[in-house]
């Protein structure tokens, strides 16, 4: 039972840190392609 109880432990506190840095990732991602975005409709003509 101890076991079990330890084991779930891990996977939660490691399923939260994997989440977090997925979040940081995709965050970090879609902040990129907006810059490149603006920049691209900057230099577009009108």
């Amino acid at each position: 039972m101890f076991l079990q109880e330890t084991l779930g432990k891990l996977v939660t506190a490691t399923q939260n840190r994997v989440v977090m840095i997925w979040d940081i990732r995709s965050m970090s991602q879609f902040l990129v392609t907006k810059r490149q975005t603006e920049c691209t409709n900057d230099r577009s003509p009108g």
